[in-house]
């Protein structure tokens, strides 16, 4: 079982019999044959690499190896993740915004992690789930620590400028997309969501372990291009998107769906203590009760959440909400 090749991430090794557009099915099936997994199941995986259950995110299934404590093993459960786009704002600057990653996109983000981070991550297979019938991407990860291990925002930003990454202005970025992105030059590559949960230090230096990248062309790279900040405060961002609470919130109510938690009582606990007024809470907690009941998606949770935490800035900084 190995990584796809360079010719097969940059596109050209995906037969001629896949569409110019494949659908995720395809490209699955492909990525299965390239490492040898057609057929597996999940608990194939399990059983095969003495998984243990760690701990479920937004994106991922993270399980402890037992025949290797050094590595973990991520299963993406909920699909391919995110990743960044351009659009034209009528104004004609553009701005960036997050869409759907396709299975080359995530392919491309392990092996661009890897790249410029050192070698961490590495494709296991595509494994069926067969409860559902999905088939689900897993890769292994060198273990980095528990949350305790998370560098602050500052160290992040010195991490980043050491390698040659430059913050960008945060007002070409919308507010779901923005957490702290970073763009090098050099490497033509945009790192985002770089928020301290997504790293862990490692002999003292971050180092990501569930970031977003993507390889800006054309408009999209102009756009970033003439948009890096002399230098990396990412803490120090416009209060309009440093609202860092946003996956945290949406993330607790996945796990607490996932594990079939009382929608009412949960949703009153996870809001009832979070700062900021009720003008705000109030929506938010409805919007909760109603993601947990199955009557919201998570876009809609996004927006509530993205107001009550951009309110709660404010307040903190002494403006006028």
């Amino acid at each position: 079982m190995k990584t796809p090749s360079t010719r097969q991430l940059a596109g050209y090794g995906w037969t001629g019999s896949l569409p110019l557009v494949p659908l995720d099915r395809d490209e699955l099936l492909l990525l299965a044959k390239i490492t040898g997994t057609i057929g597996k199941t999940v608990d194939d995986l399990i059983r095969e690499r003495g998984l243990v259950f760690l701990d479920q995110g937004s994106e991922h299934k993270v399980y402890m190896q037992l025949k290797d404590a050094g590595t973990v093993t991520k299963l993406a459960y909920k699909g391919t993740g995110w990743t960044y786009e351009h659009k034209q704002t009528p104004g004609g600057e553009g701005e960036i915004v997050l869409r759907q990653a396709s299975v080359r996109d995530y392919v491309k983000r392990i092996a661009r992690i890897n790249r410029e981070f050192d070698h961490t991550m590495e494709i296991i297979g595509v494994y069926k789930n067969t409860a559902t019938g999905n088939s689900l991407i897993a890769h292994a990860q060198k273990y980095l620590g528990p949350h305790e291990n998370e560098p602050t925002q500052a160290e992040i930003d010195m991490a980043m400028a050491e390698r040659g990454f430059h913050q960008l202005n945060p007002g070409i970025i919308t507010s779901l997309a923005a957490h702290a992105i970073y763009y090098n030059p050099g490497a033509n590559l945009i790192v985002g969501d770089c928020a301290p949960r997504n790293f862990r230090k490692f002999n003292a230096r971050p180092y990501p372990i569930d970031v977003i990248v993507q390889r800006p062309e054309g408009r999209f790279k102009k756009l970033v291009m003439t948009n890096m900040l002399p230098e990396n405060r990412a803490r120090q961002m416009s209060l309009q998107v440093d609202f860092p609470g946003v996956d945290e919130f949406l993330e607790k109510l996945q796990v607490a769906k996932a594990r079939g938690a009382n929608p009412e009582t949960t949703a009153a606990a996870l809001v009832r203590d979070l700062e900021g007024r009720d003008e705000t809470k109030i929506p938010l907690l409805f919007v909760a009760r109603e993601f947990l009941q199955g009557g919201a998606g998570e876009e809609r949770v996004r927006v509530a959440a993205d107001v009550h935490f951009k309110q709660a800035a404010r307040m903190r900084a002494g403006q006028t909400p």
